[in-house]
């Protein structure tokens, strides 16, 4: 499922291969946070696409301003991918919301729904269990930003390790 996705992923990340090793860690856990949910399928389409393309605007970021920072991601994500989804023919109203996600994903004020939830949700924890963020500021964030079940109780089975 979503090979022709991947391929995308795979070309836009080919100098970095553990963006693309990131990106199947954060679909692996939205998924799995989504089916645990029970998530109408609709939704977990956009949980789904919103994974894998949630940091796709991080080479144009770092190549225009140096940097790989959230805000930039926001600004190039979005472009990206439109073109990927629009190239694979998704349907407009699902396309929208993922390209909303993707130009959100690090603005946690900006959660609207459960779908974005739980791409946020997957991605700090993937990002805590990568050491991209610490354990402090991880428990912070499961306090302030975590509201789904799966996604607490994961967060703390990871502290608590």
């Amino acid at each position: 499922m979503y090979e022709a996705y991947w391929k995308r992923v795979g070309e836009i990340f080919a100098e970095d291969p553990g963006m693309v090793a990131h990106t199947e860690r954060v679909l692996a856990l939205a998924r799995h946070i989504a089916r645990e949910m029970a998530i109408p399928e609709r939704e977990q389409r956009i949980v789904e696409l919103s994974a894998l393309l949630h940091d796709v605007g991080i080479v144009a970021a770092q190549r225009k301003y140096g940097s790989r920072e959230g805000k930039y991601q926001h600004l190039e994500g979005p472009p990206v991918a439109r073109k990927i989804l629009e190239g694979m023919g998704e349907e407009r109203e699902i396309a929208e919301r993922v390209l909303f996600i993707v130009g959100h994903h690090h603005d946690f004020s900006a959660i609207d729904g459960m779908d974005f939830q739980i791409l946020v949700e997957a991605d700090l924890l993937v990002n805590a269990k990568e050491g991209t963020v610490s354990r402090e500021d991880f428990a912070v964030l499961v306090d302030r930003v975590f509201i789904t079940p799966v996604g607490k109780r994961l967060a703390r089975e990871f502290l608590d390790a």
